[in-house]
């Protein structure tokens, strides 16, 4: 999912991926988002020192980012 037009990932796979390469500078989480999602993004937040921001919806993230499909957790490259 990541590549040079993407400034983002989407997905807990995709965001641990991100994360175990240093490459995340945040991952936005949805207000709406299922308890159990939330806790595992919020552990893997806490484990790579990256900060975990609960803001939107599903919807509004999707909208946001441009994504087709609802989405309860992004991950925002670092700039390079």
């Amino acid at each position: 999912m990541a590549n040079s037009s993407k400034q983002y990932v989407v997905g807990l796979r995709q965001i641990r991926k991100e994360l175990k390469k240093d490459n995340l500078s945040v991952i936005i989480v949805a207000e709406d988002a299922d308890r159990h999602y939330h806790e595992q993004l919020a552990r893997l937040a806490a484990e790579y020192g990256v900060p975990l921001s609960v803001r939107g919806t599903k919807r509004s993230i999707a909208a946001n980012f441009g994504i087709d499909v609802e989405s309860a957790g992004v991950g925002v490259l670092k700039q390079q």
